[in-house]
């Protein structure tokens, strides 16, 4: 399915490739239903589905998700180098290899092929390059391009993504196209490192080298080498030159946790000597390996202490006959306050009790001729200096971003889910994990991509972008404090304090939550534009309401409801300003009015709410509203007619005038509202409304017969509203609660045609059946926010409107004893058609609303 849309996709796009030419973009259809484009004509190379930018290991996995998931999809990639692989094809200095295990550092998809858990970069390399022609990625790769910025335009939801590239001798602009804009550039900067200026380099008589760009024809043969630094690349770099060098020392201002891991996993060997299949294998290795890094991670953060003094026993058993442990081995923080470094079969100790290696711990004074002085007095003779002094961070590799004209600031967005930037549309980034391998988070990011897009696609939606629900804490987007990181880290956007725009740095937990349905996220906005058909004319309204019936909600524009001063109606407010909406409530009760709005604008200051004080009782009053619901709120999508009374008594003991004021609110209210509204809403496209009846909608037990016909009579004009209004594009939802936990029962009004006595015992009914409500109004929002999310024609909360309604279905004409029977056994339903008294087997309001 995902295929063959995709492939509707692209071939609506390929009428828009062509080489370097003068394009008219055209109206466009399908996935996201585009409006016409701007008269004026554009300069573009290419338009595609998808721009990845990077061809490292983020980008070429990021490639093959979408190639899985999206087989006849449209995609490039950008590199700016001349070859993929990213890190692993620029870092060409001695040793370099992997600081995670390669079982996960492997794709899921394509798992790491032999038995060595720390492999060599060119072993990487290698790797990449074949799962790139497995999966005909190699063959989307742009060499030579450089992203440079990318502009996101709304009116006709695209991406323009300007790269720099060299053609004919001469450096051009290049423009692409594009729906949908993924980055995977990692956070470092690839053209250099931080380089540190040493006092009394010029006159320094050797080679200073750094790792980034390593000389390949540097010969350290016999030679006296200083690697300056004590991260992953100063260990990987000092047992790699002590097998040629003379003699190799690592001088190091702060020292770094180091643990011996090994080069090879025996396990591989043992799962193979039981004939297991290689696929079963490596996902054993996988998780074998996820659960024991994590689990060291949260050891060390959660008991820093045992952590550190394990870690200090391991390197004195290595090391202590050789060098003083704690001058050398001692971080002055605890462990993963940055990173811990690895070391494969402990070649760093080998070299160091070999005699070939050394480490000194001290600051640098100045370069001389022949060597280094330190500020301790310490003076070490060097041939060659090797400035493994860090790297230097920068975010989305340099390109800067805009929206409708308006740069992003990326310190002032949060990441959300660590994939997604704050109202930035249709974009996303992939970074690791800081704790594990990074591969592990990329991969969730990139799948996920993959299915939103997809997602996109079967929901007829155009965009979708994250907004904040509520303004929180804000943290660092990497909680590490390794110099290189601080440096930067103020030039990149926050995470928040709360899922999911926190960064948990748990795969585990991940894993559980990029899986979540993205129709039931509340952070996530899905917008439209207006639909069009094939070759780019405009849909016939019946193909486009469709369209819009068969795909999910869109929570843009205003939504109204009525009753929203308590109960489900506040909570709906509120959940509803959670998805994107600006929302008017409307109640009589005018001080629980302003109550919901300060709550909705302190958790939402940049959207807007709006209040009505109004009887629902009064006719009058409630057209004058309708008009002015009309008049003020043109882009009202969803009108919600929560607003719902009780009136306890049976027949007898109701007046006309009773019945008179339940179906004024229940009922004639929301006749009203729809009627004066429906211009506003056929206007909208795609546009809700969702009428709350009640389980006394599904069965009408004795007792009840007032309410019952209030809810009756809305679960009618639903139903009926639904089948009319469908070739509009609207939808329309029944809501039938069972046991909600509100105050109705208690405000529940008593038949006036009651004796005195009556009156008493209808009030302690009404007082029982209250206690036994156990469903919360935010449970009860939820549940009715998700099925106008996904456009469902009923919701039925709770066991007790379910029962009732598989009941009523199955006995329509008995169900009356049915229910009884049940109630008898198990009290499931407090009440329904049960004769406690005379007076209260009709008084008891029994509205489980």
């Amino acid at each position: 399915m995902a295929g063959q849309l995709a492939g509707r996709w692209s071939l609506r796009e390929r009428c828009l490739v062509s080489t370097p030419s003068t394009l008219k973009p055209m109206k466009e259809t399908a996935m996201f239903h585009a409006s016409a484009s701007p008269d004026a004509p554009t300069t573009l190379d290419e338009s595609v589905d998808v721009v990845i930018v990077g061809a490292g290991l983020s980008g070429i996995g990021a490639a093959c998700h979408l190639a899985r998931q999206r087989p006849h999809g449209s995609f490039t990639l950008l590199e700016a180098r001349g070859d993929l692989g990213g890190t692993w094809d620029l870092f060409r200095y001695p040793g370099i290899r992997s600081d995670s295990d390669m079982f996960t550092l492997g794709y899921s998809f394509r798992p790491w092929p032999n038995s060595r858990a720390i492999a060599d970069g060119p072993a990487i390399l290698r790797y990449l390059r074949d799962t790139a022609v497995e999966h005909g990625i190699d063959r989307r790769i742009r060499y030579g391009h450089r992203v440079v910025d990318a502009a996101w335009d709304s009116s006709i939801a695209r991406w323009i993504v300007t790269a720099e590239t060299v053609r004919e001798g001469a450096t051009v602009l290049v423009r692409i196209r594009c729906r949908w804009l993924s980055v995977c550039t990692g956070y470092y900067r690839y053209d250099q490192g931080h380089r540190p200026h040493f006092e009394g380099e010029d006159s320094f008589g050797g080679e200073i080298i750094s790792p980034q760009h390593w000389p390949q024809k540097l010969d350290w043969t016999g030679k006296r080498v200083t690697v300056i630094g004590s991260g992953a690349t100063a260990v990987t770099l000092v047992p790699a030159l002590a097998k040629a060098a003379s003699h190799v020392t690592m001088l190091q201002r702060t020292p770094s946790y180091i643990v011996s891991v090994p080069g090879e996993d025996t396990m591989v060997g043992r799962l193979e000597r039981l004939s297991l299949p290689p696929r079963l294998v490596a996902r054993i290795m996988f998780w074998k390996n996820v659960v024991s890094n994590i689990f060291s991670y949260e050891m060390a953060r959660h008991l820093p202490r045992l952590c550190r003094r394990l870690i200090r026993k391991e390197t004195q058993r290595e090391l202590g006959a050789h060098l003083d442990v704690d001058t050398h081995f001692n971080p002055p923080y605890n462990p993963w306050d940055q990173r811990v470094c690895a070391v494969p079969d402990g070649d760093l100790f080998v070299a160091i009790r070999d005699g070939r290696a050394a480490v000194v711990t001290d600051t640098i004074e100045r370069l001389v001729a022949n060597g280094i002085q330190t500020s301790g007095g310490q003076f070490i003779p060097s041939d060659i200096v090797v400035a493994a002094t860090g790297l230097q961070m920068m975010p989305l590799g340099g390109m800067t971003l805009c929206v409708d004209g308006r740069p992003v600031s990326l310190p002032d967005s949060l990441v959300y889910k660590g994939m997604m930037l704050s109202d930035v549309p249709n974009f996303n980034l992939v970074i690791g994990y800081t704790n594990n391998s990074w591969t592990l988070k990329a991969d969730l990011v990139s799948s996920t991509v993959a299915r939103l897009i997809c997602h996109l696609e079967r929901r007829g939606f155009d965009f979708v972008r994250p907004h904040p629900t509520k303004a929180g804490a804000t943290l660092p987007f990497v909680d590490l404090r390794s110099g290189y990181v601080q440096r930067a880290i103020t030039a990149f956007p926050k995470q928040g304090d709360r899922t999911p725009w926190r960064l948990h740095q748990n795969y585990i937990f991940d894993l559980r939550l990029f899986r979540r349905d993205f129709s039931r996220d509340p952070a996530l906005q899905f917008r439209r534009l207006q639909a069009a058909g094939p070759a780019g004319q405009l849909a016939s309204p019946a193909t486009a309401a469709k369209e819009l019936s068969m795909s999910g909600f869109d929570f843009s524009g205003t939504a109204i409801v009525t009753g929203a001063a308590g109960g489900i109606g506040r909570a709906l407010a509120r959940q509803l300003a959670d998805r994107g909406c600006d929302v008017v409530v409307v109640d009589r009760d005018e001080q629980g009015l302003n109550a919901v709005l300060g709550e909705l604008r302190s958790g939402h200051p940049n959207s807007v709410f709006t209040s009505y004080a109004v009887d629902l009782t009064d006719g009058a009053a409630v057209q004058a509203l309708g008009e002015t619901l009309a008049q003020k709120h043109p882009a009202t999508r969803l009108l919600v007619n929560n607003a719902g009374v009780a009136l306890s008594g049976s027949f007898a003991q109701c007046s006309k005038e009773d019945f008179d004021w339940l179906l004024a609110v229940n009922l004639q209210a929301p006749i009203d509202l729809v009627r004066a509204l429906l211009p506003v809403l056929r206007r909208n496209r795609g546009a809700h409304i969702a009428n709350i009846s009640s389980v006394f909608g599904l069965v009408a037990p004795a007792g009840n017969v007032a309410y019952a016909t209030s809810k009756f009579g809305l679960r009618g004009l639903t139903e009926a509203l639904r089948a009319e209004l469908g070739p509009d594009g609207i939808g329309v939802t029944c809501v039938h609660p069972g046991g909600i936990k509100t105050n109705i029962a208690l405000a529940s009004r008593i038949g006036s045609a009651m004796t005195a006595e009556e009156h008493v015992a209808a009030e302690k009914a009404n007082a029982e059946f209250d206690k036994v409500l156990t469903i919360s109004a935010e449970a009860a929002a939820r549940a009715i926010v998700d099925g106008i999310a996904r456009r469902r024609a009923r919701v039925l909360i709770g066991a007790s409107a379910k029962i009732p309604d598989l009941v009523a279905r199955l006995f329509p004409s008995h169900y009356h004893g049915v229910v009884s029977g049940l109630e008898a056994a198990i009290g499931w339903l407090s009440s329904i058609g049960r004769r406690r008294s005379p007076a209260a087997s009709t008084t008891a309001k029994r509205v489980v609303q």
